[in-house]
């Protein structure tokens, strides 16, 4: 069995990232692309009065800046980044579907995922 590409989804919160480390080593030896994601939740209806859309995208930028230095620590330009937003389950999902990925990673090492 072979993956051509790999999407690792991890909370960048997080100070180790030992799923995303064995992906990066599956990667390497498979010679596979790896995105690496998050997924942000919409803010929800009644947070809205005070999530307003600049603060919203000030944390869809800290979050993906996180994801770029978790990247860069481990040889920067081979991955993909990105800050999905919605349902995990859901965005996740589409991910897969519209980038055509042949592994799902998910873990969160604070949910024991």
């Amino acid at each position: 069995m072979t993956f051509s590409r790999i999407l690792v989804n991890i909370d960048p919160l997080d100070h180790e990232h030992p799923a995303l480390d064995q992906a990066v080593a599956l990667a390497a030896r498979m010679q596979s692309a790896i995105t690496i994601v998050d997924v942000l939740p919409e803010v929800p209806d009644r947070a809205r009065p005070f999530v307003t859309e600049r603060v919203e995208q000030e944390l869809v930028d800290h979050r993906w800046q996180l994801l770029q230095a978790i990247s860069d620590a481990r040889g920067g330009g081979r991955f993909g980044t990105s800050v999905l937003r919605g349902s995990p389950a859901i965005s996740l999902v589409q991910e897969v579907q519209r980038g055509g990925y042949d592994l799902l990673i998910r873990a969160h090492g604070r949910t024991g995922d």
